[in-house]
This record gives C-alpha cells, sequence and structure tokens, in this order.
C-alpha cells in the first residue's frame, strides 16, 4: 500500500510538472497582412482612449514607399518583413475572445508579459516622439468616465515628470530621457513607491552618455555654440584632409574630416563652449536601431525592461566611429526596474484583479506627436511562475528513473508473508514463519 501510495505520488507530481508549460496569447510579426486594410481586420483603428473604433488608416502597414511616410519610417534599416508605422494612432487587438479578455490576469503561478519591439531613427530632435505598445483594462467605469485601469505603456514618450519615490517631487522635476514607461490607475504601492510611477524614463548606464564622453572643439563657426551650421560646415568638409584647424569640421585636430569628428559634434551639440555632458542617455545618445520594451506583471509586482538594439546583450562599449557596438557586451538588457504594485480591482468583477482585455499600439492613449515610428514582434503571453511546492520536482525523465529505483527498493523489503514455501509436513506456510 505504501508502494502504491508513493507512485502515485511521484506520477502526479510528474503529471502537475508537464502541465506546467507558458501559454502565448498573441504573436504579431505582421508579416501575414497583405495590405494595411488585411492588418486593421485584426488591429482595430481607435480614437482617444480606445473606445470608439473609427475608419482607417491608422497605421500603415510597412514597407510602404508610396503614402507620403517620412523616411526612414517608410521602410526602415533592420525591419523583419513587415512592421506598422505609427503617427498618433491607436490600433487595438480583437483577436481575443470573450473568455481570455475575462479571465486575463496575474496569478501566483502565472504572470502576464508583454514585448514590442519600436523603430528610432535617433534624429537630433527626437524629443516629439510618443510611441507605446500598451495593456490595459478599458472596460471598468467607463460610465463614470474613467476609460478603464490597469495602464500598462512602454516605448518613447517626451515629457517631463515627477519622482514616484517622493511624496514631495513634482512634474518637471524630472526630465525625458525618450525610453519611457507608463503605470497608471493601478491599485495598491508598496516598497519606496508613494505613488504610480506615471510616465518615468528607464536608467541606462551613463557611460552611453554621448554628450559626456567626447573631446574635443565643434564650434566649427566660432560662434560660441554647437548648433546645425556646425553640422553644415562638417557636412562641406567631411573627407578633406591636411587641416590645421576645426574650421572645415576637424573637431580633434587630427588633421582629417571624417565621422569622428560627426560623433563629437553630436555629443556637443546644443552645449556652449566648454560646458560638459548633460548626464542624461537619450535617443541621441543611443542611435537609430530597433528596440525592445517589456512589461511582466504580477499580483505584486510589475518589472519593465529596455533592451536597446534588441540585441540581448548590456551594450557598454563604442567603435572608433563612437557608434554603439550592437551585439557585443555580456548578455542581459540595457535597463530593468521593477515596482511594487498591484493592479486594481473592481469590487463588481469576479476576477482577484481587472482583467487586461485591451492590447493596443500608437500613440498612448491617443497622445498626439508629430515623429512616426514602427511597431514589430508584438508578444502577449501567461509566464509560467514555478510554484514552490514543485520547485524541487525533477524532470520527468529523472522521476521515471528515481520511481524505477523506489520500485526496486520496495521489492526488495517486501515482508515475508508475501512469499510461500512448503513446511516440512506439506502444509503452505510463510517462509521465515
Amino acid at each position: 500500500m505504501k508502494l502504491n501510495l508513493l507512485s502515485a505520488s511521484i506520477v502526479a507530481m510528474a503529471m502537475a510538472s508537464a502541465a506546467w508549460a507558458d501559454v502565448t496569447i498573441v504573436d504579431e510579426n505582421f508579416d501575414t497582412y497583405v495590405d494595411t486594410a488585411a492588418m486593421e481586420a485584426v488591429w482595430t483603428p481607435d480614437l482617444g482612449q480606445g473606445d470608439q473604433p473609427t475608419a482607417g488608416p491608422k497605421g500603415i502597414l510597412v514597407p510602404e514607399l508610396g503614402m507620403g511616410l517620412t523616411p526612414p519610417y517608410d521602410d526602415p534599416p533592420g525591419l523583419e518583413g513587415k512592421g506598422v508605422n505609427t503617427l498618433d494612432n491607436i490600433n487595438e487587438y480583437n483577436g481575443l475572445n470573450a473568455g481570455q479578455m475575462a479571465n486575463l490576469v496575474p496569478t501566483d503561478t502565472q504572470s502576464i508579459q508583454v514585448i514590442g519591439d519600436i523603430f528610432d531613427d535617433a534624429s537630433t530632435t527626437p524629443f516629439g516622439k510618443r510611441a507605446t505598445i500598451g495593456l490595459r483594462n478599458d472596460t471598468v467605469q467607463r460610465g463614470f468616465g474613467v476609460f478603464g485601469t490597469n495602464f500598462v505603456e512602454i516605448g518613447f514618450y517626451n515629457a517631463t515628470t515627477f519622482d514616484p519615490t517622493d511624496p514631495d517631487s513634482v512634474t518637471g522635476d524630472l526630465p525625458s530621457t525618450g525610453y519611457g514607461y507608463r503605470l497608471a490607475l493601478f491599485g495598491a504601492v508598496g516598497g519606496n513607491l508613494v505613488r504610480h510611477p506615471n510616465w518615468q524614463y528607464f536608467p541606462l548606464d551613463p557611460s552611453l552618455d554621448v554628450a559626456g564622453v567626447p573631446s574635443g572643439d565643434a564650434d566649427f563657426d566660432t560662434d560660441g555654440d554647437r548648433d546645425g551650421n556646425d553640422f553644415l560646415t562638417w557636412q562641406r568638409g567631411n573627407g578633406l584632409d591636411n587641416q590645421t584647424d576645426n574650421s572645415n569640421g576637424d573637431a580633434n585636430a587630427d588633421t582629417v574630416v571624417d565621422d569622428v569628428d560627426l560623433f563629437i559634434w553630436k555629443g556637443q551639440f546644443g552645449k556652449a563652449a566648454g560646458e560638459e555632458g548633460d548626464g542624461l542617455v537619450s535617443q541621441v545618445d543611443i542611435g537609430e536601431g530597433w528596440h525592445r520594451f517589456s512589461a511582466t506583471i504580477t499580483p505584486t509586482t510589475v518589472t519593465l525592461t529596455l533592451d536597446l538594439f534588441r540585441d540581448g546583450v548590456v551594450n557598454l562599449t563604442r567603435d572608433t566611429n563612437g557608434d554603439i557596438e550592437v551585439g557585443v557586451g555580456e548578455p542581459g538588457v540595457d535597463s530593468t526596474v521593477t515596482w511594487e504594485i498591484t493592479p486594481a480591482d473592481d469590487p463588481n468583477e469576479p476576477n482577484p484583479f481587472d482583467p487586461f482585455t485591451s492590447l493596443r499600439f500608437g500613440g498612448p492613449s491617443g497622445v498626439s506627436g508629430n515623429i512616426e515610428s514602427v511597431v514589430d514582434n508584438i508578444k502577449l503571453a501567461l509566464i509560467d511562475v514555478t510554484p514552490p511546492a514543485l520547485a524541487s520536482v525533477p524532470e520527468p525523465s529523472s522521476l521515471g528513473l528515481s520511481l524505477l529505483v523506489l520500485m526496486g527498493l520496495a521489492m526488495a523489503r517486501k515482508p515475508s508473508h508475501s512469499v510461500l514455501s512448503n513446511s516440512p509436513n506439506g502444509t503452505p506456510r510463510a517462509a521465515g514463519g
């Protein structure tokens, strides 16, 4: 009986372990759509908060060279197949069925994770960019003028903000660095949070601050600043050699005008003579590329990550031209932030939290911007959290081997009454009895 109970327990544990698996809900690369209309049949164009479906096009399938999109956002370098150009639009995924929408909440055993890629050309005027991938509840309390709860936005934003750990901090205390996220209309906060981190920015290694790295003099027209006129000087002089001063764009005094001088100009752009780096790592410092954002939601925390260049490494080195060496570095992501924050819960709703019913991309909550972006590779999934009771359960193959060993041991130690022999008088008796 003990052997049977032991075997049943091990088999049950093996079945429970095998049943534990991540669940992909949305895995979108936009490659199967023949045109924008086909994309909009799955990603509905919306207005404002995303509660008012509207006529398209809102979001343009790219590559698309014939609709007046701004290069390179009509066909961005590094585009994997197809993507969607965004500017002030909202496109909301309509492929979630009613059951999925009603029950998409984090639990003790599964977290919710949303991931997506956004392209940025890192122009010298990037701070009008407002483009995100978002997840939220968009059904709760609409009758009260509050369009949902549990707002998660990851991507680009351009407004100044506040310190969510300081009760006295006000909007304007912290500048925008471009790479942003938003957690708003959640429930209780914990840890060092004193309020919701509504529009914050990913901290990046200070060594990536181009403005603090290059030495030299990019004030080519000697008017006391580094601006667009100096760039034009460099552009005209690019390729010249035998230079004796910086009047043609030789910022580092190596006698040639080349991309290294352009790098120095980028780092000193907007600075007065003698002014050092701004201490902020922004889009201009990082450069053009595809960047991967993610948010992982549990019942008590939200973890947000930024992987610059979606290369899976921590980018810290630059080449001789001053560009970040993509793919060079230790495995990981470039920034991770975790906040103790609980999803909101409507007491009239049966789930422990308000479910995440809306996956979307575009201008966050329909806010306007003035610079296009392109999104791609959007994924929504349930990610397993190994429960403590199963944390030490071995793989099924190990379980099978263990089961065989235990059965062998049990057989070797069977009670004596289980084996019969003949007594001297021919009457069957238990061996050893």
